[in-house]
């Protein structure tokens, strides 16, 4: 059999490595509805997910049937409008949380800023690493 959906097939083995943990907890640490009942569920999903996997079409597949130039190009372009516009977002955040901490010196003020920041650095290294990979593979 092929594998038509990698991310189907993907979530059924995450479903079953939780199942085999619930069960696992259920086993060292003794009997608990709670348990029983998150394996049960997860071995159900996890079948569903390897059908789904061994007979849906790939989304990449299914979007590559129906879409033209035209939409691929809104959809790049609506993209990168919406990175813009998080950018700008998260920078002027970023500038009134550093403004908050000069007034404030309130440290939680700070450690904000930084971590929004570093998710400004996030996104553009994966912005340049996505832009290099669809060079090559476009």
């Amino acid at each position: 059999m092929k594998i038509k959906s990698i991310r189907h097939f993907i979530t059924g083995i995450l479903c079953v490595v939780l199942s085999l943990i619930c069960l696992g907890v259920l086993i060292v640490n003794g009997f608990s509805i709670r348990y029983l009942i998150s394996a049960i569920l997860l071995i159900i999903f996890s079948l569903i997910s390897f059908v789904y996997s061994f007979s849906v079409k790939g989304l990449e597949e299914e979007i590559n049937e129906s879409v033209d130039e035209r939409d691929s190009f809104v959809t790049m372009k609506s993209g990168h409008k919406t990175l813009q516009i998080a950018n700008w977002l998260f920078f002027s955040i970023v500038m009134i949380l550093i403004l908050l901490y000069g007034f404030t010196k309130f440290f939680v003020f700070l450690i904000s800023a930084m971590t929004l920041c570093a998710v400004i650095v996030i996104l553009l290294i994966l912005m340049i690493i996505m832009n290099c990979y669809y060079e090559k593979h476009e």
